[in-house]
């Protein structure tokens, strides 16, 4: 019920305006809720009281039965970090955690580290294995060691070239600093003398263009620098620079290997300096480098050492020789 607040009027709950004809009040600004009217007893005119709100049963809770099982270890306290585990230890496999190989339960968290039969159920550390080797190093060692042998190897045949030593059978020609292959200078282009022949084997047959003739030098008889010495004569300067010369080694067939064959050798050129050369032990032509930086007239040949003769027959010092032919370029 709503009560009008300027002429005191009830009004229903849903009414918005004041029923009193003379009023005409808006509820909702002069109006107010009056409380309800308490119900009347019919024969004693007494106030009859509101019915109480009804109380809902206690309920009592059923009766836990005693744990029988023991109760499961409560979980490990974080932490902030496993420490290492060593060797032989037995790993928790709850927590991680290392523990002496006679525990039955782990000294971190207090789980079990073994079944009822006494069987292992956390795995043991093994030792650790032996630490991988750098390799490094010893790549670096190899790399250094191969250049060092290198530059050993680099002065040790520079120092060999420059001796005039005897050849061992192996050694080749010294590499030439040029690759000019020059032409052939004909036979009548130049002559060739000794220090010493043998009888029937003069330095003429050097230039005569057959292999199957041959020089040899006489036992004991040296030029004047000590060795046996060719000279060749090259009188015109037109046929242009000497760069290399060509050489057949050894007596003829089988007197190959019966006689000395020229081992280390010195080429002088008009007169000048010892320019040394190694020739290879073969029957076949070899290539000799002169190089010569322009035309000479003479070009002297000092044979210093030989491969020694293998028959009894022939001395060391009677060296043979078949041909000699010359190169030269503009």
């Amino acid at each position: 019920m709503i009560v009008c607040k300027k002429c005191g009027h009830q009004n229903n709950d849903t009414d918005e305006w004041c029923t009193n004809p003379a009023c005409g009040a808006y509820l909702a600004f002069d109006g107010s809720v009056a409380a309800p009217t308490p119900a009347k007893d019919p024969g004693s005119g007494a106030a009859v009281p509101p019915p109480a709100t009804p109380v809902a049963p206690a309920v009592i809770p059923a009766p836990v039965p005693p744990a029988t099982a023991r109760p499961a270890p409560a979980p490990p306290p974080e932490s902030p970090a496993i420490p290492p585990i060593r060797p032989g230890e037995r790993v928790c496999p709850r927590c991680l955690w290392g523990n002496d190989p006679g525990r039955s339960f782990c000294r971190h968290c207090g789980g079990q580290l073994t079944n009822v039969d006494g069987a292992d159920t956390g795995p043991v550390a093994a030792p650790p294995g032996p630490r991988p080797r750098r390799r490094w190093p010893l790549v670096v060692a190899g790399v250094v060691l191969a250049v060092v042998c290198a530059g050993v190897g680099a002065i040790a045949v520079g120092a060999y070239d420059r001796r005039a030593t005897p050849a061992t059978g192996t050694a080749g020609p010294r590499p030439s600093p040029t690759t000019e292959a020059g032409s052939a200078l004909r036979k009548t282009d130049y002559s060739v003398r000794a220090s010493t022949s043998e009888p029937g084997a003069g330095p003429q047959f050097l230039s005569d263009g057959d292999p199957h003739s041959y020089w040899a030098a006489l036992p004991g008889a040296n030029g004047a620098t000590g060795n046996t010495r060719l000279t060749v004569s090259i009188p015109n300067a037109a046929h242009g620079r000497i760069v290399r010369m060509e050489v057949m080694s050894g007596g003829i067939d089988d007197q190959y290997r019966r006689r000395p064959r020229p081992a280390s050798i010195c080429l002088h050129l008009d007169g000048g300096e010892c320019i040394p050369r190694q020739l290879l032990d073969q029957p076949d032509a070899q290539e000799i480098r002169v190089d010569a930086t322009k035309p000479v007239g003479q070009l002297d040949v000092d044979i210093l050492t030989v491969y020694p003769a293998q028959t009894a027959d022939y001395t060391d010092n009677r060296v043979a020789l078949r041909e000699l032919t010359l190169f030269a370029a503009p």
